[in-house]
């Protein structure tokens, strides 16, 4: 008697088992396919607002930290005469990533702030066209204990290597006239000064 209640027991067991199985094979599935390609594009619902994906999309719900080092130039006179260079590394200079643009002004340390905006569907809601919005703000706590925005650093002076690279290619008229503009404005040499802000 009691082998045939378990044989029964076992054989219930088993059947609620391979139900279960067969329905969670096929109901969960199609439910979660469902919901997929209900969601799972950019572009209306069904009332003519942004859909789930769209919407997130256009305002990214997560953290974003970006981390920058400065390198500065120790030597500019000394690589004018042809030593090399002795750079000082400092850093980081840390940005964080925010979400929410109504509560900008309240950090004391800036962040980030990115949003897709001018979000226009084009071509049958085929393409969309949009704008990055992007505001960085610097973030103290994160950053080294003596970096400040207002930091100088020696750099590379962009203007003059490009007319020098002229200059380079130029012939002896050009070449002469670069020379005596460089003279007038004293103000243009291989490397400046700047702030870490700018």
């Amino acid at each position: 008697m009691d082998i045939k209640i378990s044989i029964i027991g076992a054989l219930a067991l088993g059947s609620i088992f391979i139900i279960v199985g067969v329905l969670s094979l096929t109901i969960v599935p199609l439910t979660v396919n469902k919901e997929v390609i209900k969601n799972e594009h950019l572009g209306y619902d069904e009332n003519g607002t942004y859909n789930v994906m769209t919407q997130r999309w256009i305002e990214q719900k997560y953290s974003m930290k970006l981390k920058i080092w400065t390198v500065s130039v120790a030597n500019p006179n000394d690589i004018s005469k042809g030593s090399y260079p002795v750079l000082i590394e400092k850093g980081p200079y840390a940005y964080t990533l925010v979400i929410c643009v109504q509560f900008i002004y309240l950090f004391i340390f800036l962040m980030e702030y990115r949003k897709r905006v001018k979000v226009n569907f084009m071509h049958n809601n085929t393409r969309v066209l949009f704008r990055n919005q992007r505001y960085y703000i610097y973030n103290k706590n994160e950053s080294c204990a003596n970096c400040y925005l207002n930091d100088t650093v020696m750099i590379p002076n962009i203007m003059f290597q490009y007319i020098a690279n002229i200059a380079a290619k130029s012939g002896p008229m050009v070449r002469q006239v670069i020379k005596l503009a460089l003279q007038q404005f004293k103000y243009e040499t291989p490397f400046i000064n700047v702030t870490v802000n700018q």
